[in-house]
């Protein structure tokens, strides 16, 4: 096995763990959505106001992930930045 073959494994090995664990949660955030439009729709809370606070708290919470990346992983950014602009 050579030494770029031996990278790319653990490469996929470490992007599968990734991409295992963000289904994961997105599951989970999905799952708890669900609950607490259930919960705001039992309050009145008109669906496009529930909408509207979820889209700010996720505009925040992809800021507060996309810093946290660029923090530690200059280039996970690189390589996402560059995805977006091509897509």
């Amino acid at each position: 096995m050579t030494r770029s073959s031996e990278i790319e494994e653990k490469l996929h090995e470490l992007f599968s763990a990734f991409e295992t664990r963000q289904n994961r949660a997105n599951q989970q955030l999905a799952n708890s959505l669900t609950v607490l439009r259930i919960r705001a729709n039992l309050k009145h809370i008109p669906r496009e106001d529930f909408d509207a606070m979820v889209r700010a708290k996720m505009n925040q919470t992809f800021d507060r992930i996309e810093a946290k990346t660029s923090e530690f992983s200059p280039v996970l950014v690189g390589a996402v930045v560059s995805e977006e602009v091509a897509g």
